[in-house]
């Protein structure tokens, strides 16, 4: 009789934890991520530090790396899972850069995930990998209004934006552009060059323009972004201010 009723008291006691996670609605959270620079070279150590809650029990953490704003598939690319446990954790994933990653820009997107299933708003950071001897180069380049010392563009809405400077690659260019964004990442306004095939591109040669007077948002990045044919980016990245 007592075999009987200790049998039936674990019994509601797992009964209870199955109703619990059935009925838990609440996500886990991310609570911190962070990586150890903000450009890497071939060779280097990527460390990544992510740190979440959950309500009941964490189960899982996922973290995805690829190479962002490419027009190729990328040279490194990949998921890790990793199983945890607990209401809480904190771990590192460590890489080191391989030396076939394309230069460019990179995001690590990481998500957790509870015992139920719920799942954390995704969270990512960016950083920049460097392959000197391989990536297209911008020299010299310039806006008209100016780039001011501090490496801000001030504007007006009444501004015609004009640009000059040279690019080049060693074997071929790909792509190149110009754009002004919002801060949210979102293109106002846009020129894209006719590089393709050729290993050096005088931007005055063609004298698009962006009016101001046609953009509608708030301007907070002007974005000059190299692209060779075989998919390393070189990119350089000014404020914008409008007064």
């Amino acid at each position: 009789m007592i075999r009987k009723a200790a049998f039936f008291l674990l019994f509601l006691v797992v009964l209870a934890a199955c109703s619990k996670v059935e009925e838990d609605s609440v996500a886990p959270v991310i609570s911190s991520l962070s990586v150890n620079s903000e450009m890497f070279l071939p060779g280097e150590e990527l460390l990544v530090q992510v740190s979440g809650t959950d309500n009941l029990e964490l189960n899982q953490v996922r973290l995805r790396l690829e190479e962002i704003f490419s027009k190729s598939f990328g040279f490194w690319k990949f998921v890790e899972v990793r199983d945890i446990s607990g209401t809480s954790f904190s771990t590192n994933f460590k890489y080191i850069v391989p030396d076939t990653a394309l230069a460019g820009l990179y995001e690590v997107s990481i998500q957790i995930a509870d015992q139920r299933g719920n799942g954390s708003i995704d969270s990512t950071i960016q950083f920049v990998i460097q392959q000197p001897t391989e990536s297209p180069m911008i020299q010299n380049f310039a806006s008209q209004p100016e780039i001011g010392t501090d490496g801000v563009l001030r504007l007006t809405g009444s501004d015609t934006l004009t640009f000059s400077g040279v690019v080049s690659d060693q074997d071929s260019l790909f792509s190149c552009s110009v754009i002004l964004r919002d801060q949210s990442g979102s293109a106002l306004g846009q020129i894209e060059y006719p590089v393709l095939d050729t290993t050096i591109y005088n931007l005055s040669s063609n004298p698009d323009t962006i009016f101001m007077e046609l953009i509608e948002q708030v301007p907070s990045e002007l974005l000059i972004k190299v692209e060779d044919k075989v998919g390393h980016q070189t990119r350089q990245s000014y404020a914008v201010e409008l007064d």
